[in-house]
């Protein structure tokens, strides 16, 4: 039994399903947990998915709260997008 704190355990399913049908299901719900989790396990391609998802929801309201976030796990594009 490994126990891992740093990730949401929905996430940590969706990540174990992505390993074995190549799919994810990205929500407003999961995205945040998906991402943060994406970018712990360095899986390059979710954390891309994610930050297009975001990218395609962006609003005024959200910018320098999504900046932040964008910021701290590396985004580059998603801070583009922000800015």
């Amino acid at each position: 039994e490994i126990t891992i704190n740093d990730v949401d355990a929905n996430a940590l399913e969706q990540f174990i399903n992505y390993s074995y049908n190549g799919k994810i299901t990205i929500t407003n719900d999961n995205v945040q947990s998906l991402l943060m989790g994406a970018n712990f396990f360095h899986l390059k391609s979710i954390k891309i998915a994610c930050c297009e998802f975001l990218k395609k929801r962006l609003r005024v309201q959200d910018a320098l709260t999504l900046k932040a976030f964008a910021e701290q796990l590396m985004c580059h594009d998603l801070v583009l997008a922000v800015n």
